[in-house]
């Protein structure tokens, strides 16, 4: 077995990679619903559609990549959102605390709560979203 398949056989290393590429994948849709279509819709209407198209990309990417997962697609999309959307409150509200109360650079800040919400977001998708697909992934 290559190297590469280990890596791949690994799900922490297939979400690890599934994340930089719904990184780069949504600072490429921001650029483009911005940079495109900016002149023609408010940047709420523009946010919205990044967010539909940038989180349907990453649910795909995760559920058919990193996970591996079987099952209804419907219900571990709408679990998949949820989660980002905890993931954010945790933000607002962890932002400010780490920033006011603690005294941290709000860059800091933040490059402490994306490892938090990383190692959180991978559990929440691992044994939430997509159910405990771990030993079947190993195995596939």
């Amino acid at each position: 077995m290559t190297r590469l398949n280990v890596l791949l056989c690994d799900q922490r290393a297939r979400f690890l990679i599934a994340g930089g590429y719904n990184t780069v994948a949504g600072v490429a849709l921001y650029f483009f619903f911005f940079g495109m279509l900016g002149d023609r819709f408010h940047y709420l209407v523009l946010l919205v559609m990044n967010h539909m198209v940038g989180t349907a990309n990453g649910f795909l990417s995760m559920k058919l990549f990193a996970f591996r997962a079987p099952g209804a697609w419907f219900g571990q999309y709408l679990r998949y959102n949820l989660v980002f959307v905890i993931a954010f409150c945790f933000n607002l509200v962890a932002l400010p605390f780490l920033v006011e109360v603690i005294h941290m650079t709000p860059f800091a800040a933040q490059g402490l709560i994306m490892v938090i919400v990383i190692f959180g977001s991978f559990f929440a998708h691992q044994h939430f979203s997509f159910g405990n697909t771990f030993k079947s992934s190993v195995r596939s």
